[in-house]
């Protein structure tokens, strides 16, 4: 049944014609589960979330708000303005950007301005597009954090209350991102939720999966110079890909409560990816480029199966590996050879019947994978995936996603007890999407079980042998990055 309705899915996309044909069809209850459930969600929890607003005045304000305006109506003016002025923290500014073209929406959106101290209008003399205005707003911000918001959307009441809360905790944080949902053109119903995983620079490179609410240290920002207007449509993703490789490790935080409300207005990509195809080619250009400054060597950037929106990276990495199959794994030597077309890694097969033995890798070996139980990978390239990904800043193992032949994931190979792959247990199936993204996109995690694991030579101290032999996780040190599962690849 789950395949059943996962193949539905793709052959019936949501935002299609024949995708709102078949929901026609399906009794509304059914429909409506999920809706329901969403509300039932917010009703049990985001009452129970409030506290009282953080009272610190040492900084004033704390955070500039920047809004790029365009001909905004007044229905998405009105509820823009009254969640700012409303925010239950009030050390902050924002700053409208105009760059309206009809004198009707010029006025209207400078009245707003007035309506309260901290919002500063500024009449730009043009429209230079969404990049252009956003920097320009940033020009004239004073506070050390940058608040990222869009003419058409509205944020949580106590949005910038509770990302104040996490930087009086921890005044070292350079990036914030909290969970978000849709709301209604007619800003009436919220729906379609966010449940983002905590920080993973790996899942970032196939989206910008933190996307709205989106806090950044202004030196950050204008150290990197700003937004690009050559990336236009994916302006954010650019400037956090261009923030991420500055050569040092950004201290970064999820807040995990939903605090921004993205529109489906009828010209955003929130209600349909169609509507601003060019963002998808600014985005694969902006993560080719991210990739040549890092160093990485990849196939390309194509589409993610499960979306086309979404970007799919194959990095590769030439060097000697030595691919060691332990135990049950050393009688599947030969089928696993064959199913490797043409590596770009040089391997070198290891069979070790009698258990892992990592004294016997070769000493010019400069990656090693190490198979503890029989699996057949899906792909010719699983081997050259696993590799490649260890290239990849701050990856220090390597595993792959692991089902069984009914496509349901392995329960061993998971940690259930980090936050950002319990969700991919709970799902069960590699197809299926959810409210916390597609099972199949790349986890970073702070473990793994070594079923199947790929590590660089310099960090073959993780994997040890006695403790491998009796099922214990490997788990990564925060000081040396992290532990990865490779969504791409699928092995069963």
């Amino acid at each position: 049944m789950r395949r059943l309705l996962a193949f539905a899915k793709r052959l019936f996309p949501s935002d299609s014609a024949r995708g709102r044909a078949l929901r026609r069809l399906v009794p509304s209850a059914l429909v409506s589960r999920a809706r329901r459930g969403y509300k039932r969600y917010i009703l049990r929890t985001e009452p129970d979330l409030w506290r009282p607003p953080l009272r610190d005045g040492r900084i004033d304000p704390l955070f500039s708000v920047v809004i790029p305006m365009f001909n905004t109506p007044d229905r998405y003016l009105a509820p823009l303005v009254d969640s700012l002025i409303n925010q239950s923290y009030q050390h902050f500014e924002a700053i409208l950007a105009d760059a309206s073209t009809e004198p009707a929406r010029v006025a209207a959106i400078q009245k707003r301005a007035g309506l309260d101290r901290r919002l500063r209008y500024v009449r730009l003399p043009k429209n230079g597009g969404i990049s252009a205005n956003t920097n320009a707003a940033l020009a004239e911000a004073k506070a050390p954090y940058v608040v990222f918001v869009d003419h058409d959307d509205i944020l949580a009441l106590d949005a910038l209350n509770e990302v104040a809360c996490r930087l009086a905790d921890d005044p070292s944080i350079d990036v914030l991102y909290s969970d978000e949902d849709l709301l209604t053109e007619d800003g009436l119903r919220r729906k379609g939720p966010s449940f983002k995983p905590d920080w993973s620079p790996h899942m970032l490179l196939h989206c910008n999966y933190t996307n709205h609410l989106s806090i950044m240290r202004r030196s950050v920002v204008e150290e990197v110079g700003g937004l690009r207007p050559e990336f236009d449509g994916a302006q954010d993703y650019d400037l956090l890909l261009r923030v991420h490789s500055l050569g040092r490790v950004l201290n970064v935080c999820h807040v995990p409560l939903v605090l921004y409300h993205w529109r489906e207005a009828v010209a955003s990509t929130a209600h349909k990816i169609g509507n601003k195809t060019y963002a998808i080619e600014a985005g694969r250009r902006a993560l080719g480029e991210y990739l040549q400054r890092v160093g990485v060597v990849s196939d390309g950037v194509g589409g993610f199966p499960v979306d086309p929106s979404w970007h799919l990276v194959r990095p590769r990495w030439a060097v000697d590996t030595a691919v060691i199959c332990a135990g049950a794994a050393a009688g599947q030597l030969e089928a696993l050879k064959a199913g490797v077309a043409s590596p770009v890694c040089r391997p070198v097969w290891l069979p070790q019947p009698d258990g892992l033995d990592l004294a016997a890798v070769p000493t010019d070996a400069e990656a090693v994978v190490v198979m503890l139980r029989a699996f057949r990978p899906v792909d010719g390239t699983w081997l050259d995936d696993l590799v490649g990904a260890l290239s990849l800043p701050q990856a220090t193992i390597v595993a792959p996603l692991l089902t069984g032949p009914d496509g349901l994931l392995d329960p061993d190979a998971l940690d259930a007890r980090n936050p950002n792959v319990a969700a991919i247990r709970a799902n069960g199936d590699i197809d299926e999407n959810s409210f916390s993204w597609p099972v199949g996109m790349v986890r970073d995690a702070s473990s793994v079980l070594p079923l199947v694991v790929a590590v660089k030579r310099s960090d073959i101290d993780l994997l040890d042998a006695g403790s491998m032999a009796v099922g214990r996780r490997v788990r990564v040190p925060t000081t040396r990055g992290f532990a990865v599962i490779w969504g791409p690849q699928r092995m069963h």
